[in-house]
C-alpha cells in the first residue's frame, strides 16, 4: 500500500503521540531485521523455520493494526 503525503504526516504524529502505534512500529522494525537475518541463512532448522513463520504472522498482524490506526486517525483528521 502506497502512503500519500497526508498519511505520512499522520504517521509522524502517531509516532510522537500514540503509544500503541509507536510500540507496534518499533516491533515491526525489529521483526523486519530478524527476518532479514534469517533470510541470509542458508539453512534453517525446523525450530528456526517455525520461528520465522511466527515472526511473519506477528509482523503481518502488527502491520494490519498499524494501518487500522492510521485509517482511523486520518478519518478523524479529515472529519475534524
Amino acid at each position: 500500500m502506497q502512503l500519500n503525503l497526508n498519511q505520512n504526516r499522520v504517521i509522524d504524529k502517531l509516532l510522537k503521540d500514540h503509544f500503541e502505534f509507536k510500540k507496534l512500529y518499533q516491533e515491526h522494525e525489529l521483526m523486519k531485521k530478524k527476518l532479514r537475518k534469517m533470510e541470509g541463512m542458508r539453512y534453517l532448522s525446523l525450530k528456526q523455520e517455525n520461528e520465522r513463520k511466527r515472526i511473519q504472522k506477528m509482523k503481518l498482524w502488527g502491520k494490519d493494526r498499524m494501518y487500522e490506526i492510521i485509517r482511523k486517525a486520518s478519518e478523524k483528521h479529515y472529519n475534524a
